[in-house]
């Protein structure tokens, strides 16, 4: 990827992530690195059992700022509430008197979230958490909430947490 990418109000592909910006500027650096992190989510899943269709790929709509993440999800029926970082687009069917839940596999699933000038150094792992529910849904459809949760913040936060342990390791020397 050269450049950063401008591009008003279309999707467009790299490798596995197909972006649409909704004209915002994204970095070329951060494209690259949400696509090799794409990549690597899809490659550790498939390592313990979870695979994704032959076409898969990440549908994400990044925004620039909450404004434009609030003001889009109105666009499309949703409302996203101050401290929402990112959602994945999961459409469950209830069944029965009960009203158990129940999804199908879905696959392209659409990822929204927003870079957040406040802090920055969320945007990558709320992106990351997301794109591994839209793993799971293009395999599974509903799979039980601590697994999915647990999974997703594992892999959104795993340099984060690994590098703690390495920085407590060598302060403890």
């Amino acid at each position: 990827v050269q450049g950063a990418a401008t591009l008003g109000g279309e999707y467009k592909r790299y490798g596995r992530v197909a972006i649409n910006t909704h004209g915002a500027s994204i970095p070329a650096p951060l494209l690259h690195y949400i696509q090799r992190e794409g990549e690597l989510l899809i490659l550790k899943n498939q390592a313990i059992g979870i695979g994704v269709p032959e076409k898969f790929h990440f549908t994400i709509d990044f925004l620039a700022d909450f404004n434009s993440f609030q003001r889009y999800g109105a666009s499309i029926g949703d409302d996203f509430d101050e401290g929402t970082l990112g959602v994945t687009k999961l459409y469950v069917t209830r069944d029965g008197p009960g009203g158990d839940q129940r999804m199908e596999p879905q696959s392209p699933v659409q990822i929204i979230c927003y870079y957040t000038q406040d802090m920055p150094w969320e945007t990558v792992p709320t992106l990351l958490h997301e794109m591994n529910h839209a793993v799971h849904a293009s395999n599974y459809g509903v799979m039980p909430v601590w697994l999915q949760e647990g999974m997703s913040e594992w892999f959104a936060n795993r340099k984060y947490i690994l590098g703690v342990g390495k920085k407590v390791g060598l302060i403890l020397q």
